[in-house]
């Protein structure tokens, strides 16, 4: 069977060229920065492994309120301490749900060994300016593209 391109009237062309271009538009946009990790592992380690970690209560826990819901969510992360407050390298970037709702809310508690800090003024800073401030804290591996960290001030 002979595939026979239908022939479109001047306006069918012109709809076409403008889909075209719009198209191209779009895929020409700058990308908005990607999660240096992928997105099918955040839900892995949300669902699966976060439940566990919680249970067991050896690392430092965020509590947050959803931007949207309102709901308090409890998220276990690596804190490090700096002198005025704590440092979360984003390791899902700054799209993660925990980092957008702390950002939103402009606050936060994190649970360290059983001592509740609370945390304000949350920012995205970047990694290498708060590289030098960890110490000894291992660096992630240059493959997973982390560039930014958030930062929040300790209440005293």
């Amino acid at each position: 069977m002979e595939h026979r391109r239908a022939k479109l009237s001047v306006e069918g062309r012109r709809l076409l060229a403008a889909r075209r271009r719009a198209r191209d538009t779009v895929l020409s946009r700058p990308k908005a920065i990607p999660m240096p990790m992928p997105n099918w592992w955040r839900t892995i380690n949300k669902h699966v492994f976060n439940p566990p970690e919680l249970r067991r209560g050896a690392r430092p826990v965020l509590m947050h309120v959803g931007r949207r819901s309102g709901t308090t969510y409890r998220t276990p992360l690596e804190a490090h301490r700096v002198a005025d407050g704590v440092v979360f390298v984003l390791v899902y970037g700054r799209r993660s749900d925990w980092a957008r709702n702390v950002l939103a809310a402009g606050r936060a508690h994190l649970t360290i060994d059983g001592t509740t800090l609370e945390l304000t003024r949350p920012r995205i800073v970047r990694a290498e300016d708060v590289w030098s401030e960890l110490g000894d804290v291992p660096r992630p591996p240059k493959l997973l593209r982390i560039t930014e960290c958030l930062r929040a001030d300790v209440v005293t």
